[in-house]
């Protein structure tokens, strides 16, 4: 940025460095470029008037890595616990047949 400042005299080079996005059209066609500046501020606009995030949805950003490394160790204990409640019953209508 520093170097820009020193070696360049168009004031739009700057402003381009400093911005986090730029939309630069070079069309032949004024009616095209019009157009098609307004839907990139349109949809600009639309993203600083996006929802905020909900605790859930944060809460599972944060601890995304270790809810499903419960969800792994714990899937196999509760199938085993599945399958010792109901191996009776199982064991018997198998038999039936």
């Amino acid at each position: 940025m520093f170097q820009l400042i020193l070696t360049s005299d168009n004031i739009q080079e700057l402003i381009e460095a400093r911005s986090s996005s730029v939309c630069k059209v070079d069309f032949i066609n004024n009616i095209i470029t019009i157009e098609l500046l307004n839907v990139v501020s349109n949809w600009y606009e639309g993203l600083r008037d996006s929802p905020e995030s909900s605790f859930v949805h944060s809460f599972f950003k944060k601890q995304g890595k270790l809810l499903s490394e419960i969800i792994r160790y714990a899937s196999p204990i509760v199938l085993l616990m599945i399958v010792c409640q109901y191996s009776n019953y199982l064991l018997v209508s198998s038999f039936k047949n």
